[in-house]
């Protein structure tokens, strides 16, 4: 998303929320209420293995979206942890629809999204047979 297109969705999301350096936004398991655009800072997100090592999934930016991997089964698929002071607009599944009428960079967004969490699935199903 650009600038502009995040300074519009200040506008129409009504919750941000503040998230402190090595704190969690979401939790594996937690239930899927919102997904959350990165306003400033950067999140990882990770899994923990059976052995109690952390595999990161993924790397966010401003501008990104993340908590689509918990669309699916309605519960966050992993833990999204801030590496440095990071703020998020909250975008809750209820409003996601008009939203994404009055901005429709969001959606475009959630469809590139999408297309790249089934590319990396395919890559990994590639490298891991």
């Amino acid at each position: 998303m650009t600038q502009r297109d995040l300074e519009k969705m200040d506008t129409l999301v009504h919750e941000r929320l503040r998230v402190h350096k090595g704190e969690s936004l979401y939790r594996i398991g937690d239930p899927l209420t919102a997904v959350y655009a990165v306003r400033f800072g950067t999140l990882k997100t990770h899994v923990t293995t059976e052995d109690g090592r952390s595999q990161i999934t993924g790397f966010h930016l401003p501008g990104e979206i993340v908590g689509l991997d918990g669309l699916g089964e309605m519960q966050h698929a992993s833990d999204a942890t801030a590496l440095e002071d990071t703020e998020v607009c909250v975008v809750r599944l209820a409003d996601l629809q008009s939203l994404s009428v009055d901005l429709p960079s969001l959606q475009q967004q959630f469809l590139r999204l999408m297309g790249k969490e089934i590319s990396q699935d395919q890559l990994m199903l590639v490298t891991l047979g």
